[in-house]
């Protein structure tokens, strides 16, 4: 009775890529969190699917090649207006006039990814690293495809290169949180989401509350409920909508000895099945009963 059973995937996603727009130090572009993607499971066990977020970008290694630059930016013009397939023939184009271009390689990763051809994506990350080691982009967008592959041992080799070389960094200690936690790490994946957090804060980031929200997560697996309701409801307002983070405020206060509170629980376990999330049967037989 005191455990509850969760089927929570994080996608490798957790940091979506940006893209590199021009040759002039890019700023990268904040998005909101999006809500996590509730996915029916044959058991009734909730699913959760981790916010997409941005890669951070940045120019590595420009192409000292013009015709590769002008095949680059085209490819970047073509990608704005939805023109993947004249995006990724002008990428390819401007790869081969200059073998060494590691942005473009980082670019067309990216799309590539998002077309789920993941066989090309690792292959043009590593081409990418190996011409620049300390490629940001490229680590990150390696580590997120391995995670999104369930590769967790070498999406944890790449977050941890990243954090590393940027310890200052909180995506690296985030992405650590978020492989962990996919091996079920629990103890890990709290250690390296409580990093990624305080360097959030520090940097006052809008994705301190993604940090918060996994933290809260991570304490309801280790059934600490009540830390894990006072992170959860720390990102709350920006999770409201969110049929996982009500499930797992529900949970908190269905199971939470010390703050074990029906209505609370009942409350927001229903609003996570009306956004989607299945409850398993002793939840279910919970918010049914009058």
């Amino acid at each position: 009775m005191k455990k509850v059973l969760f089927l929570a995937v994080l996608g490798a996603s957790t940091l979506a890529c940006a893209t590199v727009t021009n040759l002039t130090n890019p700023q990268p572009i904040p998005i909101e969190a999006t809500p996590f993607s509730i996915q029916p499971t044959s058991t009734p066990i909730a699913t959760a699917e981790t916010v997409i977020r941005r890669e951070d970008v940045d120019i590595y290694c420009p192409s000292d090649v013009p015709a590769a630059v002008d095949s680059f930016n085209k490819a970047v013009a073509f990608e704005a207006v939805g023109d993947d397939a004249s995006a990724e023939k002008s990428y390819r184009e401007a790869i081969n006039l200059d073998p060494q271009y590691c942005d473009a390689m980082d670019n067309l990763a990216l799309l590539l990814k998002r077309a789920g051809n993941y066989a090309d994506t690792v292959d043009l990350y590593q081409r990418s690293i190996s011409i620049y080691p300390e490629s940001y982009t490229a680590h990150l967008g390696l580590a997120n495809t391995y995670n999104q592959l369930g590769q967790y041992d070498n999406a944890i080799a790449e977050f941890e290169t990243l954090s590393k070389l940027y310890p200052d960094d909180a995506e690296g200690y985030y992405g650590l949180g978020n492989a962990y936690y996919n091996q079920g790490k629990y103890q890990e994946a709290l250690t390296q989401f409580k990093k990624s957090e305080e360097i959030y804060k520090a940097q006052n980031s809008d994705y301190l509350v993604d940090a918060q929200v996994y933290i809260g997560y991570t304490y309801v697996m280790l059934q600490d409920y009540e830390a894990g309701r006072d992170h959860i409801e720390m990102a709350y307002p920006y999770f409201e909508k969110n049929g996982y983070a009500n499930y797992m405020l529900g949970v908190c206060y269905y199971y939470g000895t010390s703050i074990k509170d029906d209505t609370l629980a009942k409350l927001y376990l229903t609003r996570a099945r009306d956004l989607g999330t299945q409850l398993d049967t002793e939840l279910e037989t919970f918010v049914n009963t009058p």
